[in-house]
């Protein structure tokens, strides 16, 4: 597949924002990852609508949506720690593929995830500029009259709860409803003040390979029958996405044993949604990076006789812990500011320790982006990309939201003994196919 550039513009907001001009970033933003980090939806044909119409329709919303959303339409000035809310624009790029959807969705055949990253219009690895657009969107046409929406938003001012208030904002105004029905608070950094933190630290390779695996509802099934004795029933259960988590954790567990000789220290981290969690309540239309980890340490040969139970419910339980420490942060203010940004600085310094086995794991689960429908149905898929990260995954909702797509980024030497780990070649039968 070729994928031909055809545009390449700035949008900006409809209606200018000059009273609007500073947005003060909070330090879960200064604690973000420095990174651009995409999303994808794909569309079958409509015959109610061209594929050039479908993207006029698409920048129009974009236009229509932002100044509800202006920081997304500004700068970041990294030294002064702020967005210039100057309504620059976000880049908006269209795009002609020689192919058909179909083939990129991979009926028949392996899904090749080199033939997605056609579909992103930025560098994930080069943000932070003062020349670089918060938001990239790339609309890319196929020739069966399909269409590929891709959104790479800049990970330093927003987070995945940001990037989908915007893109329901798109779809409302697609549909003749009004922009102003939309509140996002611009807030953040009242509660949480900016304190000159040092980012969330990926590890970054240029030897990595990206796959990515489908957990469907039978393979959840198993994986919840697997997780808890019986006479646990009446506890709290792990959810899919730990589910999933702890199988991958507990792969690369024993794939790292095999290589090292000898069971070594890992670190397992998960993002989590701070929003309505504190105590009062962050609100949910909260802008910005709102985000913070729960975390799993176990020492040297601490992981040597864990079975995968153990593994699920160490998940669970952190994120349940984690919960307790942030819900009443705003409360506390410092000592409670504290309970966020430790894990970050901890998890900073395991990630550069050659002695640590460490994962982090990022979830878009139960985020609405199957429901977008922009006029011309629901996306049949949605994906992330090619990062060049090691020991890192997304985990997204299959279509049907009861399975989990696991996009694995992981060193070129590892992902071979990944692939045929005999859980994960059990469980979802190696690479899996989209099915739609």
């Amino acid at each position: 597949m070729k994928v031909q550039i055809l545009t390449r513009e700035l949008v900006k907001p409809l209606i200018p924002t000059p009273n609007l001009r500073n947005h003060k970033i909070s330090f879960t933003d200064e604690l973000a990852p420095i990174i651009n980090f995409p999303i994808i939806l794909y569309y079958q044909a409509n015959q109610n609508f061209k594929a050039t119409s479908m993207s006029d329709i698409l920048k129009t919303s974009v236009e229509k949506a932002l100044p509800k959303f202006y920081p997304l339409a500004g700068r970041y000035e990294k030294t002064s720690r702020f967005i210039d809310c100057s309504d620059q624009g976000v880049e908006f790029v269209t795009a002609q593929a020689d192919s058909q959807l179909m083939e990129i969705l991979g009926l028949g055949k392996k899904l090749e995830v080199k033939l997605v990253d056609q579909l992103v219009p930025c560098d994930v690895q080069v943000p932070d500029e003062i020349t670089d657009p918060l938001l990239y969107i790339q609309v890319t046409m196929f020739a069966c009259g399909g269409l590929a929406l891709t959104l790479c938003f800049a990970h330093r001012i927003g987070d995945a709860s940001t990037i989908n208030a915007f893109m329901a904002g798109m779809v409302a105004v697609s549909h003749g409803l009004s922009i102003e029905a939309f509140s996002p608070s611009f807030d953040v950094a009242s509660f949480y003040p900016r304190k000159g933190l040092p980012h969330w630290k990926l590890n970054w390779t240029d030897k990595n390979v990206t796959k990515r695996f489908v957990f469907n509802s039978e393979a959840i099934q198993t994986l919840r029958n697997q997780a808890r004795p019986t006479d646990d029933i009446g506890k709290s259960k792990p959810s899919r996405v730990q589910l999933v988590s702890a199988v991958i954790w507990q792969a690369l567990v024993s794939i790292d044993s095999g290589k090292y000789g000898r069971s070594r220290a890992t670190y397992f981290i998960q993002t989590i949604n701070l929003r309505e969690k504190a105590s009062p309540p962050i609100p949910k239309q909260s802008f910005g990076n709102l985000f913070g980890l729960a975390t799993v340490n176990l020492g040297a040969g601490e992981a040597k006789d864990k079975g995968y139970g153990d593994y699920a419910g160490m998940l669970n339980d952190s994120v349940k812990g984690a919960f307790v420490d942030y819900k009443n942060m705003l409360l506390h203010q410092e000592d409670g500011h504290r309970k966020v940004i430790d894990p970050f600085l901890e998890s900073n310094e395991k990630v550069t320790d050659p002695e640590v086995n460490w994962h982090m794991h990022t979830s878009w689960s139960r985020f609405p982006y199957f429901d977008a429908d922009f006029g011309w149905g629901t996306p049949i898929w949605a994906s992330t990309a090619s990062l060049p990260l090691k020991n890192f995954c997304t985990l997204l909702d299959t279509k049907d939201r009861k399975g989990i797509e696991a996009w694995v980024y992981l060193e070129e030497t590892d992902m071979p003994l990944f692939e045929q780990h005999p859980d994960i070649l059990a469980l979802t039968g190696g690479v899996s196919r989209i099915r739609t």
